[in-house]
């Protein structure tokens, strides 16, 4: 069983984004240099954004406010994991343990399994040289 709701009315009620999400590329690049990191693991991050009474019924939400843990929490790194990609003062490259499961990953035995594979390893294109040459034969 699937549900199919029609969410138009409710749609046209909420306010847009001012802004755009940014690309993860170029928040990467904005990381880039920096010296001193901190990361934060924030629990419930939706939660600080208050809404009135009336909007509660529209959402599917509810829990506590939103906080940090500081048991998660670190400060003052030369390095720090960011959506996949170490990123340090000097360097922003690949997280290990994706690097890993390349190193794991089964060849592909259809059209599928290798469009799959290419999915993923486009998302790191530029952090493997030659990617295009590579890639290309293979589609």
């Amino acid at each position: 069983l699937r549900m199919c709701i029609d969410y138009r009315v409710l749609n046209n009620q909420t306010i847009k984004n001012k802004y755009h999400i940014p690309r993860i590329g170029d928040l990467l690049d904005q990381l880039r240099g920096a010296t001193i990191c901190s990361k934060l693991d924030l629990r419930s991050g939706y939660w600080p954004i208050r809404i009135t009474d009336n909007s509660i019924l529209k959402t599917a939400f509810r829990k506590e406010p939103f906080y940090t843990k500081l048991s998660k929490s670190e400060f003052a790194l030369n390095e720090v994991p960011f959506l996949g990609h170490d990123v340090s003062a000097c360097d922003v490259h690949v997280d290990p343990k994706k690097i890993g499961a390349v190193k794991q990953w089964k060849q592909p035995e259809n059209v599928k399994e290798l469009q799959q594979f290419l999915g993923f390893a486009n998302y790191y294109n530029h952090f493997i040289p030659n990617y295009d040459g590579i890639a290309v034969p293979l589609t």
